[in-house]
């Protein structure tokens, strides 16, 4: 493979909206940018610019390019206007968090950057105004999830709740493929990735698949019947059985076409306001206490940072950190502590319980794990009836023998 001349051409002459693309290289962010700075380009600067989105991207890039001095007015005039919407009062329908300033920025700033056009970016971040620091945030709790799956119409938007409740996945991460689900079988003491007859312990999910992000997390058994619901349901409206690569949410109709993620937070908002479990806004700077899809993410960690270990309190926690998708509890654990997924399925299980949302799941699984435990226990005290019978036939025999000798 060589480069022609052909394919050596000028930045100036290239369409600065495939540009700004070809900079961006996950899916769900090129969305999110895209979404962004067609708000910026068409609404807020809908007097400044003409056309369409494409049109007016082209005109933004091209004036530009022709005056800098002009692109950091527009910018620094963006900046102020959006300011002027953080210092509204919080119940206000314009109301923007500070914490969320940035993010209208970044799309602009990869679009000048990809067309080689130089702004002061120094001088932007001056005008930001100071985030304020949430205190009052928290999860979902259980008793939270089992409203909303009560509001959940449908084995789709159950499934999606309990995955991000069972696996404590960002939103990104449910762009899920069915091939990235496999199976967990057995028990506390011996689990195993093929099926040996046992039950199914848990289910682990590749998620960021294929990308330097890629980790495994798990869903618990509750998931993952209601995943073989939901299965039934796709093979149904498709007319086939899925192919590993197909996406696991579709969107509505026959054609296996991947539901977007927005789609996902805006279906998640619609539960959440059928349940009437949010009752208003909160005074630490966040419209609500309870995050929409990170409260799923807040109500894994608490749980499973909460439940017991066997493991010492570093090697447990640095688990809990993968599962998350994190480093581990320092930045060098992803090079020097390394685990297989067998390893964090037992640490996982011990969370099963407190994870599983429905009370009958989450019964059954008590009962159980307490039979194991009562069965251990009553091992045990056998091993130690059969020792201390051991060690009293041992001291009539040493007895025996001192009296002979004697």
């Amino acid at each position: 493979m060589k480069l022609t001349a052909d394919d050596v051409r000028p930045v100036e002459k290239l369409a600065p909206l495939a540009l700004f693309h070809q900079g961006i290289k996950s899916p769900i962010t090129d969305q999110s940018y895209t979404r962004v700075l067609k708000k910026i380009l068409c609404n807020v600067c809908e007097d400044v610019l003409e056309g369409t989105f494409e049109e007016r991207v082209e005109e933004f890039v091209r004036r530009s390019r022709a005056d800098p001095a002009w692109c950091r007015d527009v910018i620094m005039g963006i900046s102020r206007l959006m300011r002027g919407r953080t210092e509204l009062p919080r119940d206000h329908p314009d109301y923007l968090n500070p914490s969320s300033f940035h993010a209208y920025f970044s799309p602009v700033k990869k679009l000048l950057d990809m067309n080689d056009i130089a702004v002061q970016w120094k001088s932007v971040y001056r005008t930001y105004p100071e985030r304020r620091i949430a205190r009052n945030s928290r999860g979902w709790t259980r008793a939270e999830i089992v409203r909303l799956l009560a509001c959940a119409e449908g084995a789709k938007r159950r499934t999606v709740i309990l995955i991000l409740a069972s696996s404590g996945m960002r939103l990104g991460g449910m762009d899920l493929r069915w091939d990235d689900f496999s199976p967990i079988y057995g028990t506390d003491d011996s689990l195993s990735e093929s099926d040996n007859g046992g039950e199914i312990a848990c289910a682990a999910v590749r998620v960021y698949r294929e990308s330097a992000e890629e980790y495994t997390t798990f869903i618990t058994p509750e998931a993952w019947g209601t995943l073989q619901k939901w299965r039934a349901v796709w093979t149904h409206a498709v007319g086939r059985q899925p192919k590993p690569d197909d996406c696991v949410f579709k969107r509505n109709g026959s054609f296996p076409k991947p539901l977007t993620m927005r789609a996902i937070k805006i279906s998640i908002d619609k539960i959440i306001s059928r349940s009437g479990i949010r009752d208003g806004h909160v005074a630490d700077g966040r419209r609500y206490d309870v995050p929409a899809i990170h409260g799923f993410r807040r109500f894994w960690n608490k749980t499973v940072k909460d439940a017991l270990s066997d493991d010492s309190p570093i090697s447990a926690l640095t688990k809990k950190e993968y599962m998350l998708g994190h480093s581990g509890m320092t930045a060098l654990d992803r090079n020097y502590y390394h685990t297989n997924t067998l390893e964090l399925a037992k640490e996982y299980i011990k969370a099963v319980p407190a994870l599983t949302i429905g009370n009958e799941d989450r019964l059954r699984l008590e009962a159980r794990r307490n039979a194991c435990r009562n069965l251990e226990q009553k091992n045990a005290q056998d091993r130690i009836a059969n020792l201390e019978k051991m060690v009293k036939e041992l001291s009539a025999q040493l007895a025996s023998v001192q009296a002979c000798s004697s």
